[in-house]
């Protein structure tokens, strides 16, 4: 009823022809042509936008958006068997679609659309953007401030202030700006973070090996490709790695159990290696100059236990307030990792020995430090090893150099 009235006055006709079945309905603007199902979980606050063509159901779920929030035209929310919380003054582009539950496949013998739904929840907090034609899947928090790119598909947490897009979705920038320091000011670096392999631990070639021998059983070609990729993208989880190995040379997809146990081989073929290898000249020394001066972090490719109990074995995880792995891929950890501990990117140095890093430290807006000569370039700071990093953070903290050091990612994004 009222549904298909234009004008002001179907506006009205619709608000109160509609509002008492919500579960609470402030001052709302329904569009025309819209569906809505389960009212009585659903509360609106005042203010909230509903465009035409916009599809609402909460039947065995809960729905809510604060106050002012905008769905543009053929929005499809649906908080069946699940709950979906949507923050002040946020907007959601036209065409896209949140699911807060999934159906569930586990069974092969019967249809999937016979076996039910699993509870699932989505979390958008106040300020957000999500452009045209989006997808957010079930489990997924995004954070204050975020912008979710048009066409994005978001299967992972998006930290507050992160730009994200792709399918799936990565973060490609950080909106918070960089703040500019008076002449004279010191810099308030609070905290250095470090990847492992080739920056604290000279591991590199063991897991090169490790990947090889994976891949022997396929043939030394396949075993040469595999090698070259995953030294070109150092620093990605291993597991992104076997899907690549399985997709491009195997034409096949990777199985979970697949996944499950070339990741276990893969840990065991490394293990006592690791346990030996040494470490990166100066890595002890910078850590104990640091540590307690400013917060120290790990954040790796590697899955975080493992890499947590190999630093261990080495007597270095005591110099570390948290180590963390992967998943998710180096850009959003990092970006997670800031975001938990309330630290402006620009207020953080990032350690690296491979593109990933330095990329990850360009999207989120932290500074760079390199480690190795596969990664020199001019445009920042490198050495072969640690031992001069210690000087290079001294000299940060002098007046006047962070400032003139933040100028590096503007002219990294224009060469890059």
């Amino acid at each position: 009823m009222w549904g298909w009235i234009p004008t002001p006055l179907g506006l009205f006709l619709r608000l109160c022809a509609w509002k008492p079945f919500f579960r609470a309905c402030g001052s709302v603007r329904f569009g025309t042509s819209m569906t809505i199902t389960g009212m009585a979980s659903i509360q609106l606050g005042n203010g909230v936008r509903l465009g035409r063509g916009v599809f609402l159901t909460a039947q065995n779920g809960t729905l809510t958006m604060k106050d002012r929030v905008a769905l543009s035209a053929n929005v499809h929310v649906a908080a069946d068997d699940g709950t979906i919380t949507i923050g002040e003054a946020t907007a959601i582009g036209p065409g896209s679609v949140l699911r807060a539950a999934n159906h569930t496949f586990d069974r092969t013998d019967i249809p999937i659309m016979d076996q039910g739904h699993t509870p699932g929840f989505i979390h958008i907090d106040e300020d957000v953007w999500i452009g045209a034609n989006c997808v957010i899947t079930a489990d997924v928090h995004i954070g204050r401030g975020a912008i979710v790119g048009a066409g994005a598909v978001v299967t992972h947490n998006v930290a507050p202030y992160a730009i994200v897009a792709g399918v799936p979705a990565h973060v490609i920038g950080m909106r918070q700006e960089r703040p500019s320091w008076n002449k004279g000011e010191t810099m308030p670096l609070r905290c250095i973070v470090f990847d492992c392999d080739g920056v604290l631990l000279d591991s590199v070639g063991v897991k090169t090996l490790a990947f090889a021998r994976l891949a022997e059983p396929y043939g030394s070609e396949a075993a040469s490709r595999f090698v070259a990729f995953h030294e070109a993208h150092g620093g990605v989880s291993r597991y992104e790695k076997f899907a690549w190995f399985f997709k491009t040379i195997l034409k096949r997809p990777i199985r979970e159990e697949e996944s499950k146990a070339w990741g276990e081989k893969f840990a065991a073929l490394c293990a006592e290696a690791l346990r030996q290898c040494p470490l990166i000249p100066g890595a002890r020394e910078v850590l104990m100059r640091w540590h307690g001066v400013l917060p120290l972090f790990v954040c790796s490719g590697a899955p975080g236990k493992e890499q947590e109990a190999i630093l261990q074995n080495h007597g270095l995880a005591q110099y570390f307030d948290a180590i963390y792995g992967a998943p998710p891929a180096k850009t959003e950890l990092l970006a997670a990792l800031l975001a938990e501990r309330n630290i402006h990117p620009s207020c953080a140095l990032m350690v690296g020995d491979a593109t990933t890093d330095r990329d990850a430290a360009f999207a989120t807006g932290t500074h760079f430090y390199g480690v190795g000569s596969a990664i020199a370039d001019e445009r920042y700071p490198w050495g072969l090893d640690l031992t001069n990093l210690s000087a290079h953070i001294e000299s940060l903290l002098k007046p006047n150099v962070w400032a003139d050091s933040l100028s590096f990612f503007s002219v990294f994004s224009l060469q890059a």
